[in-house]
């Protein structure tokens, strides 16, 4: 699953913080999966981050974040959402460009806290949506970057 964030608060005072709190929306969208019919789903994120101040070109941060990520979908005879949050944890070295200006780049790991399918089919014991946990990671891993 590809995930696309924007950031739409963060602390006024976020350049020079060593603690501050930030919220965004995300929208994800399922990808490599031609047995379904697919569109992009709006979710939110919310978090924490620490970065120690620094005066030099490179500094790091991390943050701790929750992030609810899905879909939605459509088959020959079903259609419904699926929901996953997430609790994300990226460390992030930071190059300082400007003064209001910093790239971001770094790896991040994440845990499945839940997943949940709805669907306007009934859960039954042969409905293959029913365990949706079963089908994706619990741990999760990639890079991250942003600007």
């Amino acid at each position: 699953m590809k995930s696309l964030i924007f950031l739409l608060l963060v602390s006024p005072c976020a350049v020079s913080a060593q603690f501050g709190i930030k919220a965004g929306i995300n929208f994800a969208n399922v990808t490599n999966a031609s047995s379904i019919s697919n569109s992009n789903r709006s979710g939110f994120m919310v978090g924490v981050f620490l970065a120690p101040p620094s005066k030099s070109l490179l500094s790091y941060g991390t943050e701790l974040d929750f992030s609810q990520q899905g879909y939605n979908y459509k088959t020959n005879t079903n259609t419904g959402s699926v929901t996953l949050n997430y609790l994300i944890m990226p460390h992030l070295m930071k190059i300082t460009i400007t003064r209001l200006f910093q790239l971001e780049v770094g790896g991040q790991v994440a845990y499945l806290l839940n997943a949940r399918a709805d669907s306007n089919k009934t859960a039954a014991s042969n409905n293959p949506y029913a365990a949706i946990e079963d089908y994706y990671n619990r741990l999760d891993y990639g890079g991250s970057g942003r600007f």
